[in-house]
């Protein structure tokens, strides 16, 4: 009888633990989490979840911005968030989400008075991106000629402040707390308006989860519609 209920404790515990590693959902995103904004960015993906109806423990993982174009393509992510539409135009692989989650508002930052109209205000500087970005990639590839590409946005920011360039682009929602804590408003580092571009920004999941796309869209689209995204980010 007590091997029977100890067989049955275990029979309960594994498909317990299958249970759990079921629901595991890896998504990418190109912020470290140590950021101030990547815990209300998981808190994000948790409502989403919940809301979606789809029994899921979404689970943020920093990649850099290639990294990650990498790992979903190859499955071995779930998801990527925090992407343009165009970022997987061209991929059979993955499949967009199609209500977005935020608009991003990219700014140009430099220690040099640039009269911001629009890209082209940047043709002739030097300019610091982070790589993989396809915001700035897709529109400055055929107008800056002197680009140079980093790994991430600190990197970016730190090239800035050591005058090896011009100008850097980036999202304010990812920038910002760098730009605080590296004090760059003390050292001449400038943020230019208006912003260069406000840009919608979506999930990405793999293929394979085609069934989740549209139980997300509805998610997304409900916090929206409900303030709940906008509250979170403002840390409410």
């Amino acid at each position: 009888m007590k091997k029977m209920k100890a067989l049955i404790v275990l029979l309960c515990i594994l498909l317990l633990s299958t249970d759990v590693y079921a629901e595991m959902f890896h998504v990418s995103i190109a912020m470290y989490d140590n950021h101030p904004v990547y815990s209300r960015a998981q808190k994000i993906m948790d409502e989403i979840a919940l809301a979606s109806g789809h029994d899921i423990t979404i689970i943020l993982r920093y990649l850099p911005n290639k990294r990650a174009v990498a790992s979903i393509e190859s499955n071995l992510t779930d998801g990527d968030v925090g992407r343009s539409i165009g970022a997987y135009k061209n991929s059979d692989n993955v499949l967009i989400v199609n209500e977005y989650i935020i608009k991003s508002n990219y700014y140009v930052f430099s220690k040099k008075d640039i009269r911001i109209e629009n890209w082209r205000s940047l043709n002739s500087y030097q300019v610091i991106a982070s790589r993989g970005d396809k915001v700035v990639e897709s529109k400055l590839e055929d107008i800056v000629k002197n680009i140079h590409f980093v790994n991430n946005y600190e990197s970016a920011v730190n090239m800035l402040i050591s005058d090896r360039g011009d100008a850097f682009v980036g999202s304010m929602l990812i920038v910002w707390p760098i730009y605080q804590r590296l004090k760059c408003e003390e050292k001449g580092i400038k943020i230019l308006k208006p912003e260069i571009a406000s840009v919608p920004m979506y999930l990405f999941l793999h293929k394979k989860h085609q069934n989740l796309v549209v139980g997300f869209t509805t998610a997304i689209k409900s916090m929206k519609q409900k303030g709940r995204i906008r509250a979170i980010l403002s840390g409410e």
